[in-house]
C-alpha cells in the first residue's frame, strides 16, 4: 500500500497462523518489516508504463536502454544512453520524482564469437588484425588448445595463418603465429599465445557450452558417422562422414592450390570464415575444418604436425 507505514508495533503470536498451529515465537522475532513508499505492484506498473512509452521517448531523443524494478531499494531504475540531467528531470517529472532513479547505462550486449574472451574457445572468430577479428571478412575460426611444455598454443587452419604474423581475438592481441603446415594429410596453423588462455571448451551457442574430454583415434571413424562443426561464419552445423580418404586440391585465400590426402569428407554446411573451426561430436574432438563442402583434417594427422596434445581438462 502506498504511503509510509506507522512504525514498529508489537506482534502477538495469535495474529499469525500456519498450517497445524501458530508460528513459533522464535520465528516471530525474526520477522522484519520495512517502511516503503510504493508497493511491488506499483513499481511493476511503472516499469510497464515506461516500457510502453519507449517509442514516444525515442521521439524525444531519449534512448532507453533498460528499466527494472528494485524492490529492495523501493524504486524503479531507468537506464539511458547517453545520460543528461535534462532527461533525468523529464523522466522524474513524468513517472515519479521519488520513484525513479535515472542512470547512464549501456544496452546489454549479446555474447558473440567476436567478443573479447580470455580463454580461446573452439569456434571463436580469430584473425591477423584487430579489425578483422571483429569484422565481417578476413577472419578464420579457432580450433582447439594445446597442452605443451613449449608454451601456450591454439590450433587453427594452416591456410589461415600462412600470411599472418600477429594473432587477434575480440579486437585484442593474443599472440603470434608459431608454425604453418599446409598440404599432406592435415592443414595446420599453430599460434603461440601471450598468456595461458588454453581451454578444453567450445563456443557452440555460447562460450564454454561444451567441453572436449577425448579425441578420436584414426580408425574409429566410419562412413555414415555423425560429426559437428563449430565455426565463426555458420556456427554449429552437423552432417555425416561420406568418405574417410578424400584427396585433392584445395584453393586457399591467396589463390594457391594445395594438394591434400586422407582428408575426411562430410555433409555439414560451412562457409568462408569457418576454416580452422572445431570438428567434434559429443565431447570428442575429431578434427579441424579445412575446406568447403565438409572437408576436414582428422585429429590423428593434425597431431603429427603440432607441438603438443589437445587440452582435454
Amino acid at each position: 500500500m502506498k504511503g509510509k507505514g506507522t512504525g514498529s508495533f508489537p506482534l502477538r503470536p495469535e495474529a499469525f497462523r500456519v498450517a497445524g498451529g501458530e508460528l513459533p515465537e522464535q520465528a516471530l522475532n525474526n520477522i522484519k518489516f520495512n517502511e516503503v513508499n510504493y508497493s511491488e505492484a506499483e513499481l511493476n506498473q511503472t516499469v510497464e508504463d515506461i516500457s510502453k512509452d519507449r517509442s514516444t521517448l525515442a521521439e524525444k531523443n531519449i534512448s532507453l536502454s533498460s528499466v527494472s524494478s528494485n524492490e529492495k531499494e523501493n524504486m524503479v531504475e531507468v537506464g539511458i544512453e547517453p545520460y543528461s540531467s535534462e532527461t533525468e528531470t523529464y523522466l522524474k517529472e513524468t513517472y515519479g520524482e521519488n520513484m525513479i532513479n535515472v542512470m547512464n547505462k549501456e544496452k546489454p550486449k549479446e555474447e558473440s564469437r567476436t567478443q573479447d574472451y580470455w580463454y580461446m574457445y573452439g569456434g571463436l572468430q580469430i584473425a591477423n588484425t584487430s579489425a578483422n577479428s571483429t569484422g565481417s571478412s578476413g577472419y578464420c575460426s579457432n580450433g582447439f588448445s594445446l597442452d605443451s611444455s613449449d608454451g601456450y598454443f591454439i590450433v587453427t587452419a594452416g591456410h589461415c595463418t600462412d600470411d599472418w604474423s600477429s594473432f587477434y581475438q575480440g579486437g585484442k592481441y593474443k599472440g603470434s603465429v608459431y608454425l604453418t603446415d599446409k598440404g599432406g594429410s592435415a592443414d595446420v596453423g599453430v599460434v603461440k599465445l601471450d598468456s595461458d588462455r588454453t581451454t578444453n571448451s567450445l563456443y557452440r551457442y555460447d562460450f564454454g557450452d561444451r567441453d572436449l574430454t577425448s579425441y578420436q583415434l584414426v580408425n574409429s571413424d566410419y562412413v555414415g558417422q555423425q560429426v559437428a562443426k563449430t565455426g565463426a561464419r555458420t556456427g554449429v552445423t552437423t552432417g555425416e562422414i561420406q568418405s574417410r580418404s578424400w584427396s585433392g586440391y584445395i584453393s586457399d585465400p591467396n589463390g594457391d592450390s594445395v594438394y591434400y590426402t586422407n582428408l575426411r569428407d562430410a555433409s555439414y554446411d560451412s562457409a568462408g570464415g569457418d576454416s580452422g573451426g572445431t570438428i567434434y561430436w559429443g565431447n570428442e574432438l575429431r578434427g579441424l575444418h579445412t575446406g568447403s563442402n565438409g572437408k576436414f583434417s582428422h585429429i590423428h594427422y593434425t597431431l603429427q604436425k603440432i607441438p603438443g596434445t589437445p587440452t582435454l581438462d
